[in-house]
């Protein structure tokens, strides 16, 4: 039977005179035992502490109880001097923990720290304290009123304390609670700023992929039907709308874009690429490539037209087509001028002179449609496309085959470009037709259609010379003898000299200065048959 010290009497001398009945009690009706429990009787002293009276008729039990009591009680009986300054050190302020320096800063508070007790655990930190020092007994001692020096959890779990440590009645329980609270705010904003951050900063590189993605989309295929796709939405051409992203899902092999009543297309491929790649380094073939479709993609870029693919030297583009206008033939036939122009800049491995392109030009109906699935491409068909192929086959290097639909169409929209009847030619797979050669745009200059200035990025055979600085041997008379030529007066100078003069006398020129377009093309073709 357990019972509590305080459920019995409310004093310990009545705890003690109470448990004579208590034993009674247990003995005889509880157990009904036949022990005779032993009586207890406290007399009060004058000191006020209490002589305890005990009666028992268990013999031996008096030397029994004496030696237990002195056994417990003997290592109270070694008194030893302990100083203050052996279990606290004062932290604050900042004087030697003496009673005369306590009396002098009386009013401050005291902020003290327990000193280390033996057996304790190193990783444990020291139990800090902070309170008020009362002066007691008419200044005779002093009492330190203090509680514990914490203000977190996780302060008290590094002190091996507990909130049940702390009185009910001291105010830090409510404050450490308080401010567990606030930390834990701090922390759960810490987190929601953090982790907004990093949503900020994936939302950035998802937008960036996404960027790159729809440009390389936009490489494939033209911007709107890029965007439809994305979307989901249907694609309209001429009256017609297909779900296209919904054949994407099924896997179907052809997305339906639309018909276009005309469109104009135009081929060009290099002539004798055969030979260039059987005498060149891949390496060689693939700059070559890449340099003279660099120049093709800025002359789409400038004339808003598109292009549809390219494949090894054949380059096709289209115009009206996915995006529908009016002077598609002028936009394509401009973009061939500049075609043949900036092939005169770029340089053929074998010959070290500047390649020669054939290119053909058609308008008619075409059907696009977005094909494949792993790897769609936008790609056009109808007979325009083969037609458009069969003039760049038929052509002449150099020249730009025209069908008759194409120039009906230019002629339409600018009456400035002129042609030269080529007649009747026979077309494989189309019979005869009728073609032109497309000579000149009189409205615009080719430097205006490169967007270039004159003379810049040109590869003319003469021009090349002078770039490089070869060294040539050139026969002229003797009214052309200079050695550094300059300008273009002295190059003129020079040719004439070349078509006109004597061949005896021959020295070595250093061709320096020169810009394509300051001479006439006779006079260049001159010097070249002349050398």
């Amino acid at each position: 039977l357990a019972l509590q010290p305080s459920s019995i009497r409310y004093c310990f001398q009545g705890f003690l005179d109470g448990l004579d009945s208590l034993h009674y009690f247990i003995d005889h009706v509880v157990y009904q035992t036949r022990l005779s429990g032993p009586s207890f009787r406290c007399e009060p002293q004058t000191d006020g502490t209490l002589r305890l009276h005990y009666y028992s008729k268990r013999n031996g039990l008096y030397p029994i109880v004496i030696g237990s009591y002195i056994k417990k009680a003997y290592p109270w009986c070694k008194r030893h001097e302990t100083n203050l300054t052996d279990i606290l050190e004062l932290i604050h302020p900042e004087v030697p923990l003496t009673f005369e320096s306590i009396m002098v800063f009386k009013n401050s508070q005291f902020v003290c720290k327990l000193k280390d007790i033996d057996g304790q655990e190193s990783n444990v930190k020291a139990v800090m304290v902070k309170g008020s020092m009362t002066i007691v007994d008419n200044g005779q001692f002093m009492v330190y009123l203090c509680s514990l020096y914490v203000t977190t959890v996780r302060e008290l779990i590094d002190r091996n304390l507990h909130l049940s440590d702390i009185q009910g009645h001291d105010g830090t329980r409510d404050l450490i609670m308080l401010n567990q609270s606030r930390l834990s705010q701090v922390e759960l904003n810490r987190r929601l700023e953090e982790t907004t951050k990093n949503l900020k900063r994936m939302a950035s590189e998802l937008e960036t992929e996404k960027h790159k993605t729809d440009e390389l989309l936009s490489q494939l295929m033209p911007i709107s039907v890029a965007e439809a796709l994305r979307q989901g939405t249907s694609v309209e051409a001429c009256n017609t709308a297909i779900k296209a992203i919904a054949m994407l899902k099924s896997k179907s092999a052809l997305v339906f874009t639309g018909e276009f009543a005309e469109a104009t297309l135009l081929f060009t491929d290099i002539v004798t690429f055969t030979n260039i790649c059987a005498q060149c380094t891949p390496y060689d073939v693939v700059t070559l490539l890449n340099d003279l479709y660099l120049r093709f993609d800025r002359l789409v870029g400038l004339h808003d037209v598109y292009k549809v693919e390219t494949i090894g030297d054949a380059y096709m583009i289209v115009g009206g087509v996915p995006n529908k206008c009016a002077n598609h033939a002028e936009r394509v036939l401009n973009v061939s001028i500049g075609t043949i122009m900036e092939s005169k800049s770029v340089m053929s491995p074998i010959t070290n002179r500047h390649i020669q392109i054939r290119a053909g030009v058609h308008t008619g109906a075409v059907v696009a449609g977005v094909v494949g699935v792993k790897m769609p491409r936008y790609c056009l068909f109808g007979d325009a496309v083969n037609t458009a192929n069969r003039m760049e086959s038929c052509g002449i290097p150099g020249r730009i085959h025209v069908s008759d639909p194409t120039k009906k169409a230019a002629l339409q929209m600018n009456p400035s470009f002129v042609f030269a009847d080529r007649g009747n030619v026979e077309i494989k797979g189309k019979g005869t037709m009728h073609t032109y050669f497309l000579e000149r745009n009189d409205r615009k200059s080719v430097w205006e259609i490169c967007n270039r200035q004159r003379g810049e990025g040109s590869c003319d055979p003469l021009l090349l010379s002078i770039e490089r600085f070869v060294m040539a041997q050139i026969s002229f008379g003797v009214n052309a003898s200079c050695t550094d030529v300059r300008n273009s007066k002295q190059m003129l100078l020079v040719v004439n000299s070349l078509t006109n003069g004597p061949n005896d006398n021959v020295i070595i020129v250093s061709f320096r200065c020169l810009r394509y377009g300051t001479l006439k093309k006779s006079h260049t073709e001159n010097w070249i048959e002349k050398k």
